[in-house]
C-alpha cells in the first residue's frame, strides 16, 4: 500500500498537468472554432457585395434647360491597348474620340431594335471597358440621361457573357464587370454595348468597392 501511495504521490502532479493541459487545448479549440464561424458569418458574400453596390444612390446630377453638356475629360489611355479613356480610375471607357462624343446606330438600323413589354425601342453602340490591374473586385455600371428622362441599357459582362450580339434580349439596366486576377491578362477588357434610345448627355455611374464616380458624354444618332 505505501508503494502505491508513493507512486501516486509521484506520479499525481504529473497527471494534473496533463489533465490541465488538455482543458487549455480544448478551450483553445473551442475558442478558434467560434471564432472562425463569426469571421466566416461576418465575411461578406459575393451576392452581398452586389447588393452593397446596388444599394449605392445615383449621384448623375440632371442638367438645368438651356444648361449644355459637358463629357468627361478624356485623356490619353494608360494602358497600351487603347489610344483614348475617360474616367477616373481603376476602371476606364474606352472613347473612341478625343471630344467625347459616342456615335451610336439609331433603334431603326439596330438588329431587333424593335423594343420590348419592358424597353422601348433602342438603338446601341459597342463600349469597351478596361480595369487596371491593381483593381480586382466587382464593378457596377449605371446610367440615365442628363438632359431628359432616358434611362441607358446594357448588353455583356457577368451576367450575358456572350451576349454582345446586336440585339441581345433582355436587355440590362445594369452592367456587371469585375477586376481580373493574376491570372487574367495586365489589362482585362470587357466588350459590351451601351443600349439607349434617343441623343443626349447621357453619364455612366461607375462604382467599386472603394469608389465611385461618373463619366459623361454626349450620344450622337449615326442618322444625324
Amino acid at each position: 500500500m505505501h508503494t502505491r501511495l508513493t507512486r501516486w504521490r509521484k506520479l499525481g502532479p504529473a497527471l494534473t498537468v496533463v489533465v490541465v493541459l488538455a482543458l487549455v487545448v480544448g478551450v483553445v479549440a473551442i475558442v478558434a472554432a467560434l471564432d472562425g464561424a463569426q469571421r466566416a458569418a461576418a465575411r461578406p458574400t459575393v451576392a452581398s457585395v452586389w447588393q452593397t453596390l446596388a444599394a449605392k444612390p445615383l449621384h448623375l446630377a440632371r442638367l438645368a434647360p438651356g444648361q449644355v453638356c459637358a463629357p468627361s475629360l478624356v485623356q490619353r489611355s494608360v494602358s497600351p491597348d487603347y489610344t483614348f479613356t475617360a474616367g477616373n480610375g481603376p476602371v476606364y471607357v474606352i472613347a473612341a474620340s478625343a471630344n467625347g462624343v459616342f456615335t451610336y446606330i439609331p433603334p431603326d438600323l439596330f438588329s431587333a431594335g424593335q423594343g420590348t413589354t419592358s424597353t422601348p425601342a433602342l438603338g446601341g453602340t459597342k463600349v469597351r471597358w478596361q480595369i487596371a490591374p491593381g483593381y480586382t473586385g466587382p464593378v457596377l455600371i449605371r446610367g440615365r440621361q442628363l438632359d431628359g428622362p432616358d434611362q441607358l441599357y446594357f448588353n455583356g459582362g457577368l451576367d450575358q457573357p456572350a451576349g454582345n450580339a446586336l440585339g441581345t434580349e433582355p436587355v440590362l439596366s445594369q452592367l456587371r464587370l469585375m477586376g481580373g486576377g493574376a491570372t487574367a491578362p495586365s489589362w482585362p477588357t470587357w466588350v459590351t454595348l451601351t443600349r439607349l434610345a434617343h441623343p443626349g448627355c447621357y453619364a455612366y455611374q461607375v462604382d467599386g468597392a472603394s469608389f465611385s464616380y461618373t463619366i459623361t458624354f454626349q450620344a450622337v444618332s449615326e442618322a444625324g
